[in-house]
């Protein structure tokens, strides 16, 4: 879900590369006429009341459809969408390490499941000897053979193997559970698992590496997904610094428009449009380079961590193959 979230966000932030189109309907109402005098230039003599005059309507609809394209906006707007793709690709990679995860947990839970099914059986005779010697040191002190030390030291240690077992018995009992929830199996839902029907001296068919282990470090480095998650991150916080760089350059916009009036005073009722506008904002100026610089920062502050992950990946490989 998170992972169609941040598409339908790149899917938005795409729409902000387009350039402004506004549509404007209006209605125009007047108490009185936009009526004035006039003075002459060379007398300063003033006209009369009677001679004032007006060329504009009381009341009159208008509609304009303007469109306008900011090359400033448009360099951000370049910059946030591919900030925004890589946001989704580092979801991407969230869901792959969910996904692998549960791979990786099915498969733990269903060898113990297997081990359980195996052991069980052999487990709960091994349980009773174990409880029924528990009773031994008692008839040993009743009759005086042992030294009272020596009969608690054994005792002890058949406790201790006693839990042990019991343990081990409770969590052989939840294996089957925790691999049918892993499944989304119903409760209850019968099933079997393959590899019971192995001898116990058989094992299953392991995958055979035949790449060295610094060719091993390459591919973990390559593809694990922490790491592919952070250099997403480095390349949006660079990517930062580039907005603030832009956001210090001047603002181009170009406009063009269709207007309409129907304003009986007017020759022509319909009319088109256009300019071009440069807008600076000095200020911009001043702040840009603080912001360049701590998007810089940030971008060292994000580096810092994926080393520190890359040397974690690089132990976990070694564990893993010695594990293995």
């Amino acid at each position: 879900m998170e992972e169609a979230v941040a598409g339908r966000d790149l899917d938005v932030q795409h729409y902000s590369l387009l350039p402004r189109v506004a549509a404007k309907a209006g209605y125009t109402v007047r108490s009185h006429p936009d009526s004035s005098l006039s003075r002459n230039l060379d007398t300063g003599v003033k006209s009369n009341r009677g001679a004032a005059s007006y060329s504009e309507e009381t009341e009159y609809p208008t509609a304009d459809l303007e469109v306008a394209w900011n090359v400033l906006d448009f360099g951000v707007s370049y910059y946030r969408t591919q900030q925004q793709a890589d946001q989704r690709l580092m979801v991407a990679e969230r869901r792959r390490q969910v996904v692998h995860n549960i791979v990786s947990d099915v498969r733990r839970a269903y060898w113990r499941a297997v081990a359980a099914e195996r052991l069980l059986g052999d487990l709960d005779p091994l349980i009773r000897r174990v409880k029924t010697a528990l009773g031994e040191p008692e008839a040993l002190e009743s009759e005086r053979v042992a030294r009272p030390l020596d009969q608690l030291t054994y005792q002890r240690g058949l406790l201790e193997t006693f839990r042990q077992l019991l343990e081990l018995r409770r969590s052989m009992t939840a294996a089957r559970s925790e691999l049918a929830v892993l499944m989304n199996l119903h409760p209850g839902t019968p099933f079997e698992q393959a590899a019971t029907e192995l001898a116990p001296t058989d094992r299953p068919d392991l995958p055979d590496f035949s790449i060295s282990l610094s060719e091993m470090e390459d591919l973990a480095l390559a593809n694990r997904s922490e790491l592919r998650s952070q250099d997403y991150q480095e390349r949006i916080d660079r990517l930062e610094a580039r907005v603030a760089l832009v956001q210090m350059l001047p603002g181009l916009e170009l406009n063009a428009g269709y207007n309409y009036s129907s304003d009986r005073f007017l020759i022509h009722d319909d009319w088109a449009s256009g300019g071009l506008n440069v807008t600076w904002n000095l200020m911009q100026m001043l702040e840009g380079p603080a912001r360049i610089d701590k998007a810089e920062a940030q971008a060292d502050l994000t580096l810092t961590p994926r080393l520190a992950v890359s040397m974690t990946v690089i132990i976990q490989l070694h564990k893993a193959n010695m594990r293995y």
